[in-house]
């Protein structure tokens, strides 16, 4: 029988006997797929494409591992691929929460606290990257980080001018952390487009 005619599962068969060309079909077979939902859940082309590379190797890997009168192979390439997404989702939250830990100091700049995979950029392409990145922010958000991060105003400055007069620096507190977390996301998406 020729290969492209076997199930994924007695394709697995061959990949662990070492038959030639079966992971490669089964790798045909599948990465669209997984490129798929894990740009679903990420909303990063990039990040996905490394997430479904992990993937298949970690299929290569734990072949041995694979037990068709457990679960069919969708299932369980699935299911790697979701330990994956998982993974990737909770070492981004453990930076986010590094990061934010480190910006005690109120008045510490967005980009000296973000990711420093941009800090050897020139200055042109800085501000560049400046500009695209704060077009992730909604409008007030960036009036925000404009009187915060630009003019240096304290939070009591800022609850006196509109559209923030009146607002509780507990919540331009809270406002500026979620804008915060919107940058650095915006930078690791921005990484993979320089």
């Amino acid at each position: 029988m020729l290969i492209f005619q076997q199930s994924d599962e007695d394709l697995m068969g061959l990949v662990v006997l070492g038959e030639s060309g079966t992971f490669e079909e089964l790798v045909r077979r599948y990465q669209n797929r997984l490129l798929a939902v894990a740009y679903r859940s990420l909303r990063a082309h990039a990040t996905a494409e490394d997430i479904v590379q992990d993937t298949l190797t970690a299929v290569w890997q734990e072949r041995f591992s694979f037990d068709k009168s457990i679960a069919k192979f969708s299932t369980w390439v699935y299911n790697i691929l979701r330990n994956q997404i998982d993974k990737y989702l909770r070492d981004s939250q453990k930076m986010r929460q590094m990061i934010s830990l480190s910006s005690v100091e109120e008045d510490k700049d967005i980009l000296a606290i973000s990711p420093v995979w941009f800090e050897h950029l020139p200055e042109n392409r800085l501000v560049k990257l400046k500009e695209i990145v704060l077009r992730y922010l909604t409008g007030e958000e960036q009036q925000l980080y404009h009187l915060k991060e630009e003019e240096g105003l304290s939070y009591e400055e800022i609850s006196r001018i509109p559209p923030f007069k009146g607002v509780k620096i507990a919540t331009l507190k809270k406002r500026r952390q979620y804008y915060k977390d919107k940058i650095i996301e915006a930078l690791e998406i921005e990484k993979y487009n320089k």
